[in-house]
């Protein structure tokens, strides 16, 4: 299988604003998911056959509105091994890609998504929340996986607020 590997930069901002951008909520800016994956949706789908990676330069720290359908799962191994690559590209060490083992089922709109959260925020959401409840993510957007037309939008719950 041939692996296309596009990097629509070579990621120069580092670890360093990885964790600021995990840890201070204030670059956490008010988006949608929909809105990140239309502004990227070009670039995602470069007409390729096989596989095709995209890495984003800019994680869009961002605080999105979904709701919580209560469903978890592992993460499925395509998507560790995507977050993995992500971590080597950002210089980062394999105890990033540790953090994040499940993925817990969020509707936005009509849209249901899948998204890896980080391990010890895992249990606080079944303690806190409900089926159907609205919370506030704090994410990241690292970047989207490509293969036979499908895109796999790459997001990384760091945290949350009721």
């Amino acid at each position: 299988m041939r692996v296309l590997l596009s990097l629509a930069a070579l990621l120069l901002l580092g670890s360093a604003a990885t964790a600021q951008a995990q840890e201070n909520r204030d670059n956490y800016q008010p988006r949608t998911l929909s809105q990140i994956i239309e502004q990227h949706r070009v670039i995602a789908a470069n007409g390729t056959s096989g596989i095709s990676l995209l890495f984003s330069a800019d994680v869009f720290p961002s605080r999105v509105k979904v709701t919580y359908m209560g469903d978890k799962r592992a993460i499925p191994a395509s998507r560790k091994e995507f977050i993995a690559e992500w971590a080597k590209t950002r210089k980062l060490d394999r105890g990033t890609v540790d953090l994040f083992e499940d993925e817990l089922l969020f509707k936005e709109g009509p849209t249901e998504y899948w998204l890896p959260v980080q391990k010890q925020v895992v249990p606080f959401f079944a303690e806190e929340l409900k089926n159907g409840d609205v919370v506030e993510l704090y994410l990241m957007w690292i970047g989207s996986r490509t293969e036979n037309g499908a895109t796999d939008w790459v997001f990384l719950v760091n945290e949350f607020k009721r």
